[in-house]
Protein backbone atom coordinates (compact mmCIF):
# COMPACT_ATOMS: atom_id res chain seq x y z
CA UNK A 1 0.00 0.00 0.00
CA UNK A 2 1.40 3.41 -0.92
CA UNK A 3 0.20 6.63 0.71
CA UNK A 4 1.50 10.12 1.25
CA UNK A 5 0.87 12.49 4.12
CA UNK A 6 2.46 15.36 5.94
CA UNK A 7 3.32 16.47 9.40
CA UNK A 8 1.68 19.81 10.08
CA UNK A 9 3.62 22.90 10.96
CA UNK A 10 6.05 22.71 8.07
CA UNK A 11 7.52 19.32 8.89
CA UNK A 12 9.06 17.13 6.24
CA UNK A 13 6.76 15.29 3.88
CA UNK A 14 6.95 11.54 4.29
CA UNK A 15 5.88 8.81 1.89
CA UNK A 16 4.82 5.45 3.28
CA UNK A 17 6.44 2.63 1.37
CA UNK A 18 4.92 -0.67 0.36
CA UNK A 19 4.26 -2.82 3.42
CA UNK A 20 6.18 -5.99 4.09
CA UNK A 21 6.05 -8.55 6.87
CA UNK A 22 8.64 -6.79 9.00
CA UNK A 23 6.54 -3.63 9.13
CA UNK A 24 3.92 -5.45 11.19
CA UNK A 25 6.32 -6.61 13.87
CA UNK A 26 6.19 -5.02 17.31
CA UNK A 27 8.34 -1.91 17.19
CA UNK A 28 10.57 -0.55 19.94
CA UNK A 29 10.04 3.14 20.85
CA UNK A 30 12.96 5.29 19.68
CA UNK A 31 12.15 8.19 21.98
CA UNK A 32 9.55 9.04 24.64
CA UNK A 33 5.99 9.41 23.33
CA UNK A 34 5.18 12.37 25.57
CA UNK A 35 2.94 14.85 23.77
CA UNK A 36 3.33 13.13 20.40
CA UNK A 37 0.10 12.25 18.65
CA UNK A 38 -1.19 10.69 15.44
CA UNK A 39 -4.38 11.86 13.73
CA UNK A 40 -6.10 10.18 10.77
CA UNK A 41 -8.96 12.19 9.29
CA UNK A 42 -10.72 12.90 5.99
CA UNK A 43 -10.96 16.30 4.38
CA UNK A 44 -12.35 18.80 5.33
CA UNK A 45 -11.86 17.60 8.94
CA UNK A 46 -8.11 17.38 8.38
CA UNK A 47 -7.95 20.97 7.15
CA UNK A 48 -10.00 22.26 10.09
CA UNK A 49 -7.96 20.34 12.67
CA UNK A 50 -4.68 21.37 11.06
CA UNK A 51 -5.64 25.04 11.42
CA UNK A 52 -6.77 24.43 15.00
CA UNK A 53 -3.45 22.80 15.90
CA UNK A 54 -1.54 25.73 14.38
CA UNK A 55 -3.69 28.24 16.27
CA UNK A 56 -3.02 26.37 19.53
CA UNK A 57 0.70 26.07 18.70
CA UNK A 58 0.67 22.30 19.08
CA UNK A 59 1.13 21.52 15.37
CA UNK A 60 4.61 20.13 15.95
CA UNK A 61 3.15 17.57 18.34
CA UNK A 62 0.64 16.12 15.88
CA UNK A 63 1.34 13.99 12.82
CA UNK A 64 -1.70 14.30 10.55
CA UNK A 65 -2.54 11.71 7.94
CA UNK A 66 -5.37 11.78 5.34
CA UNK A 67 -7.81 8.91 5.84
CA UNK A 68 -11.36 8.29 4.79
CA UNK A 69 -12.36 4.73 5.66
CA UNK A 70 -11.69 1.99 8.17
CA UNK A 71 -10.14 -0.27 5.54
CA UNK A 72 -6.69 1.30 5.74
CA UNK A 73 -6.62 2.36 9.38
CA UNK A 74 -4.70 -0.64 10.70
CA UNK A 75 -1.86 -0.41 8.19
CA UNK A 76 -1.71 3.38 8.53
CA UNK A 77 -1.47 3.26 12.33
CA UNK A 78 1.29 0.63 12.28
CA UNK A 79 3.25 2.24 9.46
CA UNK A 80 3.17 5.70 10.97
CA UNK A 81 4.14 4.33 14.36
CA UNK A 82 7.15 2.75 12.68
CA UNK A 83 8.18 5.78 10.59
CA UNK A 84 7.19 8.72 12.82
CA UNK A 85 6.32 7.27 16.23
CA UNK A 86 6.00 6.31 18.91
CA UNK A 87 2.80 8.16 19.75
CA UNK A 88 1.15 8.87 23.04
CA UNK A 89 -2.30 8.71 21.45
CA UNK A 90 -3.87 7.91 18.10
CA UNK A 91 -7.14 9.52 17.00
CA UNK A 92 -9.16 8.38 13.98
CA UNK A 93 -11.90 10.69 12.70
CA UNK A 94 -14.38 8.82 10.55
CA UNK A 95 -17.50 9.93 8.67
CA UNK A 96 -20.24 7.29 8.85
CA UNK A 97 -23.62 7.02 7.15
CA UNK A 98 -25.03 4.69 9.81
CA UNK A 99 -25.12 1.60 7.59
CA UNK A 100 -23.71 -1.89 8.30
CA UNK A 101 -23.42 -1.37 12.05
CA UNK A 102 -22.35 -4.91 12.93
CA UNK A 103 -19.76 -5.09 10.16
CA UNK A 104 -18.29 -1.71 11.03
CA UNK A 105 -18.11 -2.45 14.75
CA UNK A 106 -16.41 -5.78 14.05
CA UNK A 107 -13.94 -4.02 11.74
CA UNK A 108 -13.09 -1.46 14.40
CA UNK A 109 -12.62 -4.13 17.07
CA UNK A 110 -10.14 -5.84 14.75
CA UNK A 111 -8.23 -2.58 14.33
CA UNK A 112 -8.17 -1.90 18.07
CA UNK A 113 -6.99 -5.37 18.98
CA UNK A 114 -4.31 -5.52 16.27
CA UNK A 115 -2.87 -2.10 17.12
CA UNK A 116 -2.82 -3.02 20.81
CA UNK A 117 -1.05 -6.30 20.11
CA UNK A 118 1.58 -4.63 17.94
CA UNK A 119 2.34 -1.40 19.81
CA UNK A 120 0.40 -1.56 23.11
CA UNK A 121 -1.75 1.45 22.22
CA UNK A 122 -5.49 1.66 21.62
CA UNK A 123 -6.53 4.13 18.91
CA UNK A 124 -9.50 6.35 19.71
CA UNK A 125 -12.27 6.44 17.09
CA UNK A 126 -14.30 9.64 16.71
CA UNK A 127 -17.37 9.03 14.57
CA UNK A 128 -19.04 11.90 12.72
CA UNK A 129 -22.54 10.91 11.63
CA UNK A 130 -23.37 11.66 8.90
CA UNK A 131 -20.37 13.95 8.21
CA UNK A 132 -17.73 16.12 9.83
CA UNK A 133 -19.62 19.25 8.73
CA UNK A 134 -22.20 18.52 11.43
CA UNK A 135 -19.60 19.86 13.87
CA UNK A 136 -19.29 23.04 11.83
CA UNK A 137 -23.07 23.46 11.64
CA UNK A 138 -23.30 23.17 15.44
CA UNK A 139 -21.35 26.41 15.64
CA UNK A 140 -24.43 28.18 14.29
CA UNK A 141 -27.60 26.21 14.96
CA UNK A 142 -29.25 23.03 16.13
CA UNK A 143 -29.70 20.18 13.68
CA UNK A 144 -32.86 18.16 13.24
CA UNK A 145 -31.98 14.50 12.73
CA UNK A 146 -34.65 13.79 10.16
CA UNK A 147 -33.23 16.43 7.81
CA UNK A 148 -29.52 15.84 8.48
CA UNK A 149 -28.07 14.36 5.29
CA UNK A 150 -24.49 15.07 4.24
CA UNK A 151 -25.71 17.18 1.31
CA UNK A 152 -28.23 19.21 3.33
CA UNK A 153 -25.62 19.87 6.03
CA UNK A 154 -23.06 20.97 3.45
CA UNK A 155 -25.47 23.38 1.79
CA UNK A 156 -26.56 24.85 5.12
CA UNK A 157 -22.98 25.35 6.27
CA UNK A 158 -22.07 27.09 3.02
CA UNK A 159 -25.08 29.41 3.32
CA UNK A 160 -24.33 30.31 6.94
CA UNK A 161 -20.65 30.98 6.30
CA UNK A 162 -21.50 33.39 3.50
CA UNK A 163 -23.67 35.40 5.90
CA UNK A 164 -21.43 35.50 8.93
CA UNK A 165 -17.82 36.09 7.86
CA UNK A 166 -15.81 38.59 5.90
CA UNK A 167 -13.81 37.85 2.81
CA UNK A 168 -10.52 38.31 4.72
CA UNK A 169 -11.14 35.21 6.88
CA UNK A 170 -10.21 31.83 5.42
CA UNK A 171 -10.48 28.22 6.53
CA UNK A 172 -13.26 26.53 8.48
CA UNK A 173 -11.51 27.03 11.79
CA UNK A 174 -10.90 30.73 11.30
CA UNK A 175 -14.45 31.27 10.09
CA UNK A 176 -16.09 29.47 13.01
CA UNK A 177 -13.86 29.83 16.08
CA UNK A 178 -15.85 32.83 17.33
CA UNK A 179 -18.81 30.46 17.74
CA UNK A 180 -16.93 27.62 19.43
CA UNK A 181 -18.84 28.11 22.69
CA UNK A 182 -22.09 27.32 20.88
CA UNK A 183 -20.66 24.24 19.15
CA UNK A 184 -19.35 22.82 22.44
CA UNK A 185 -22.64 23.46 24.17
CA UNK A 186 -24.63 21.71 21.44
CA UNK A 187 -22.20 18.81 21.17
CA UNK A 188 -22.30 18.15 24.92
CA UNK A 189 -26.07 18.40 25.03
CA UNK A 190 -26.53 16.04 22.10
CA UNK A 191 -24.05 13.60 23.62
CA UNK A 192 -26.19 13.39 26.77
CA UNK A 193 -29.44 12.96 24.84
CA UNK A 194 -28.61 10.61 22.01
CA UNK A 195 -28.58 6.82 21.87
CA UNK A 196 -25.20 5.19 21.32
CA UNK A 197 -24.23 1.75 20.12
CA UNK A 198 -22.20 -0.87 21.92
CA UNK A 199 -18.90 0.85 21.09
CA UNK A 200 -20.20 4.32 21.89
CA UNK A 201 -20.92 5.25 18.28
CA UNK A 202 -23.85 7.61 17.63
CA UNK A 203 -26.89 5.59 16.62
CA UNK A 204 -28.43 8.80 15.33
CA UNK A 205 -27.05 12.10 14.08
CA UNK A 206 -24.11 13.12 16.25
CA UNK A 207 -20.38 13.42 16.80
CA UNK A 208 -17.87 13.43 19.66
CA UNK A 209 -15.38 15.62 17.83
CA UNK A 210 -15.64 18.10 20.67
CA UNK A 211 -13.69 15.63 22.82
CA UNK A 212 -10.66 15.96 20.53
CA UNK A 213 -11.01 19.75 20.35
CA UNK A 214 -11.12 20.04 24.15
CA UNK A 215 -8.22 17.62 24.53
CA UNK A 216 -6.10 19.80 22.25
CA UNK A 217 -7.03 22.91 24.23
CA UNK A 218 -5.87 21.17 27.42
CA UNK A 219 -2.68 20.07 25.69
CA UNK A 220 -2.03 23.69 24.73
CA UNK A 221 -2.82 24.74 28.32
CA UNK A 222 -5.67 26.86 27.09
CA UNK A 223 -8.48 25.18 28.98
CA UNK A 224 -11.83 26.08 27.41
CA UNK A 225 -14.23 27.05 30.17
CA UNK A 226 -17.48 27.40 28.20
Amino acid sequence: MTASAHRVGGGAIRTIRERDGASLERTTPRHPARNHFLLLAPEPALSYLRDLAIALEIDRNVTMVPGGSLDGVLSECLEWHKHAGPFQRMHVVWEWDGCDVEHMEASWRTVEEAVWEQIALRPRLIVCRPSFLLWILWHFEDVESEHATPESIRKRVEALLKKTVGAHVSGLHGRTVAHLDDALRRARRERRLRQDGELGWPMEVGSDLHELVLFWYRLARREWTA
